[in-house]
């Protein structure tokens, strides 16, 4: 070195980072895209770390939570760490993005509606068949199933319209969801009706109809359905009941139809309004109004006690014979009423000789029996004469003669002769 020269001295300060390490909580950094994960790096003072997916800045921090449905692809999550004037190497993990597999429900259902409380039997079809478990969640539930065949059933059954969902948890891979709305008709009310039929006589057809007053109506908690009806008639005491035919899916019943289905009753009758909620052709929570006819027992069908004579010249007396404590009403030759009561009396000489037709019926109340009809033949009393074949019709005190008696009829006769 040279005598007299001063040399300067440098100081150099080399700064060194190290590159961080990258943890998370996937599977050797397999995604489901559909998933959240979180990634993470050691803490260290005076260091900040940059998270990228590919070239673009996601995150700064010691950790990124990456949302689900960030990527769909596979991608490449970096990471760098910087202490303000160096970096350390860009670290980099593989995201390798799982397929999702698809799930569908098959109810088995008809328009996927069931009535309440019925069980059905629903099919879950995966496209992927690994070690899987099915998790089943409704209003009942949940119920939990395995299967490695990519197909899993359950049974179950609703009070209420809702939906079911079913995920999926492969034992590697990523797991699905599927959701799907089961419909239930319900009804709240079966509504009312009325009519203006009074007690019917024995044997009498119904000659009013029924009228709706209020229509039945679907529960609050009921899908979207109809609402039909269906009538049905019964005369053993609502033991079993028959429909009557002609009555689908109306509110009201004309009268012609139940003479046609009743003809005239004979029994005391109730007709029934079903209601039933529709979809499709699955019809549910029947509820029914009834309306019960009553009827009258039969009238006795009178009798008819022969006079003792059908002279024109005798009172002539019919009797009913079998009287019931109804009012009985007599008629002649199909005429308008003649005489009520027990008996129909025909004065001595009202009626010419001739051939009648007398005729009886009872009635209680608005209710008439059978008329009950028998022939009369009046006839003009015969002619008698007598011969006694005396002179001057006279005799001597004891001898006997002999009288002929001559009648201008000759049916079979009784004669008397007082003297």
């Amino acid at each position: 070195c040279s005598v007299g020269l001063t040399y300067p001295e440098i100081s150099i300060t080399v700064s060194n980072v190290s590159d961080p390490v990258i943890t998370s909580n996937t599977v050797d950094y397999n995604v489901c895209t559909d998933q959240s994960y979180n990634f993470s790096t050691a803490a260290v003072g005076g260091i900040t770390h940059y998270w990228y997916i590919g070239a673009t800045q996601v995150a700064t921090g010691d950790s990124f939570n990456m949302a689900a449905g960030t990527i769909s692809t596979d991608s490449t999550l970096g990471l760098i760490a910087y202490n303000g004037t160096c970096s350390s190497t860009l670290v980099t993990k593989t995201l390798k993005v799982a397929p999702i597999p698809s799930l569908t429900i098959n109810t088995g259902l008809t328009g996927d509606a069931v009535c309440e409380g019925d069980s059905f039997t629903i099919t879950v079809n995966d496209t992927q068949s690994s070690n899987t478990t099915y998790t089943l969640s409704y209003a009942g539930g949940p119920q939990v199933k395995n299967s490695s065949t990519g197909q899993v059933t359950f049974t179950l059954s609703l009070a209420t319209k809702g939906d079911i969902s079913v995920v999926s948890t492969p034992a590697g891979g990523c797991g699905s969801t599927v959701t799907k709305t089961i419909n239930i008709p319900k009804l709240a009310t079966a509504g009312t009706m009325t009519t203006t039929q009074s007690t019917l006589c024995y044997g009498e057809a119904i000659s009013a109809n029924i009228s709706s007053t209020s229509e039945a109506t679907l529960a609050g908690d009921s899908s979207t359905a109809t609402v039909s009806y269906v009538w049905y008639y019964s005369t053993n005491g609502q033991a079993s009941w028959t429909e009557i035919p002609g009555s689908t899916s109306t509110s009201t019943l004309a009268a012609s139809i139940l003479t046609t289905a009743l003809g005239g009753l004979v029994t005391n009758t109730t007709v029934k309004r079903e209601a039933y909620a529709i979809i499709g052709s699955v019809q549910c929570d029947p509820e029914f109004v009834a309306i019960t006819y009553n009827v009258n027992p039969p009238l006795i069908v009178p009798s008819i006690t022969s006079p003792a004579t059908t002279c024109s010249s005798d009172a002539i007396r019919f009797t009913v014979g079998n009287a019931a404590g109804d009012t009985y009403k007599w008629t002649l030759n199909g005429g308008a009423v003649v005489a009520t009561g027990d008996n129909y009396d025909i004065a001595a000489g009202s009626l010419s000789a001739g051939t009648y037709t007398v005729g009886v019926y009872g009635e209680s109340g608005s209710c008439s029996s059978t008329l009950v009809t028998q022939t009369l033949t009046i006839t003009d009393p015969s002619t008698l004469t007598i011969n006694t074949g005396l002179t001057g019709d006279a005799v001597c005190e004891g001898d006997s003669f002999t009288i002929t008696v001559n009648d201008t009829q000759s049916s079979n006769t009784t004669y008397t002769l007082s003297y």
